[in-house]
């Protein structure tokens, strides 16, 4: 875990943003997922509470014709009665099947049967019945035991459907008031069932609802603390090291420069440390150029970091001019040094061969000169003429 920890902070900030971005795009593909497949299970379960509507449609269609076949005694409404009942009990059939069906035929096949016998309740739309096969084998998946429940009774009802039809058949054969009474408890029994279908599918309705509620909140938890985790790390990444940076430079502004960085990453934010120590280190170079320079030291020269490297080219030429004034100013000295000295030899009542050998023992001295001589000009006899030598 550390090692990805490191990995993840040697990430350029570029790529960290970009992770942030893929996380949040994750984020709505994962949301949008749930929610469609959410629409999805809705669109499914009105389907189904369509199909129950119709089915008790061609029941109580079928029904009524019965008790006008009983008042009236024509065979169309017998005939009508047993095509309503013929198709409420293949929806119950099939419903109670889908599983069998979408084993046995292929998804192309299963589509176009569940569309013909569910057109009503799927408003004949092909991509429904698509939606309602894939959802039913979810929920298979999910809540077996609730689902087979709803099918169980979906099978029972076309079993019972198909028994009321062959009552029926026999008792218009033979009628009899105990065939009758048969038919009708079939009835009965019928509509207990409707009811404990229509019950059962708002439970599974329910519990659909809550578990999707759940999975919901578990996403947005779940997703929500890797937002924080990895926003957190991320900002951490970025902050903490510019905030130490952001120390070391006011540091250096206060003229500390002892206080080295080092940020062992190797992103921008690394580029930077190395940077700050390159230019705490040249800071301090040439803070010991400048004391060797304040110290008279001006022959030291700092090597330029490249070409456009002012700072030093600048120190450089200080200290060449530093050294050139300072040989200026010794030079000065030394030669008002000498005029003084000299004069306070010439001082006094002396003849001239006296002060020539005062001015040429003095010179020779002072400039290091071991021998030498002076020649005074004879404005009389208009020549020059020695007067001192050493």
């Amino acid at each position: 875990m550390a090692n990805y920890f490191k990995r993840f902070r040697d990430l350029n900030i570029k790529s960290k943003l970009y992770l942030l971005g893929a996380m949040f795009v994750t984020f709505l593909v994962l949301t949008s997922l749930l929610a469609n497949f959410f629409f999805k299970t809705s669109k499914t379960l009105t389907v189904l509470i369509n199909e129950e509507r119709v089915f008790i449609e061609y029941y109580s269609v079928g029904l009524e014709n019965f008790y006008k076949y009983e008042l009236r005694g024509n065979i169309e409404y017998l005939e009508s009665f047993e095509a309503n009942l013929e198709k409420a009990n293949t929806i119950a059939f099939t419903f109670a099947k889908m599983d069998s069906i979408m084993e046995v035929k292929s998804k192309k096949e299963w589509v176009r049967y569940f569309l013909d016998i569910f057109n009503e309740g799927l408003n004949n739309d092909i991509g429904m019945a698509e939606i309602m096969g894939n959802q039913i084998n979810i929920f298979s998946k999910v809540d077996g035991q609730r689902l087979k429940e709803v099918q169980q009774i979906a099978y029972e009802a076309s079993l019972l459907g198909e028994r009321i039809i062959s009552s029926v058949k026999a008792y218009t054969e033979n009628k009899s008031e105990e065939k009758l009474t048969v038919i009708l408890e079939d009835f009965n029994k019928m509509h207990i069932l409707t009811e404990d279908f229509g019950s059962k599918i708002y439970i599974i309705s329910t519990y659909i609802a809550s578990i999707l509620k759940i999975n919901l909140i578990i996403l947005i938890i779940i997703l929500g603390s890797l937002t924080y985790l990895i926003t957190y790390r991320v900002s951490r990444s970025i902050a903490k090291p510019i905030n130490q940076l952001t120390n070391s430079f006011n540091q250096i502004a206060k003229g500390y420069l002892k206080s080295p960085v080092r940020i062992n990453s190797k992103n921008e934010i690394g580029d930077l440390s190395k940077a700050s120590s390159k230019i705490q280190e040249g800071l301090l170079k040439i803070i010991n150029y400048t004391k060797k320079v304040a110290e008279g030291e001006f022959n030291t020269e700092l090597i330029p970091h490249s070409k456009d490297d002012e700072l030093t080219l600048a120190l450089n030429e200080m200290a060449f001019k530093l050294e050139e004034a300072k040989t200026n100013a010794e030079k000065e000295k030394w030669l008002q040094t000498g005029i003084s000295k000299l004069d306070e030899q010439m001082r006094g009542n002396f003849s001239v061969r006296e002060l020539s050998d005062k001015i040429i023992s003095f010179l020779s001295e002072f400039l290091g000169v071991p021998i030498g001589a002076v020649y005074v000009y004879d404005d009389l006899l208009k020549q020059l003429e020695f007067t001192g030598s050493i």
